[in-house]
């Protein structure tokens, strides 16, 4: 069992690293300053969800603060200038 679970996991490695470094390249984009991640999934769809916790990561691991994280139902509106990063759209606003 552990050699199977040791393949799954080189198997997945091979294929998740290299699609984690392609996020290198939003990083110029996010920038430095404080980012609000908005839009976040609050239903049972696991595909958001696993897409919620990737960009958790990838922000904790670029250490990119957010100043807000919030569903689009309780965001409010921040004068100061900043990047605003939306995990499915926006259709409401």
């Amino acid at each position: 069992m552990d050699r199977i679970r040791a393949r799954c996991s080189d198997a997945h490695r091979r294929v998740v690293l290299p699609l984690q470094r392609e996020h290198v390249a939003l990083l110029p984009l996010v920038g430095c300053g404080p980012a609000q991640y908005l839009d976040i999934p609050v239903h049972d769809d696991i595909g958001e969800l696993l897409i919620y916790r990737g960009t958790v990561a990838f922000l904790r691991d670029n250490r990119l603060h957010t100043t807000q994280v919030a569903v689009d139902f309780n965001y409010r509106h921040r004068a100061e200038r900043m990047t605003i990063l939306m995990q499915c759209g926006w259709s409401g606003h």
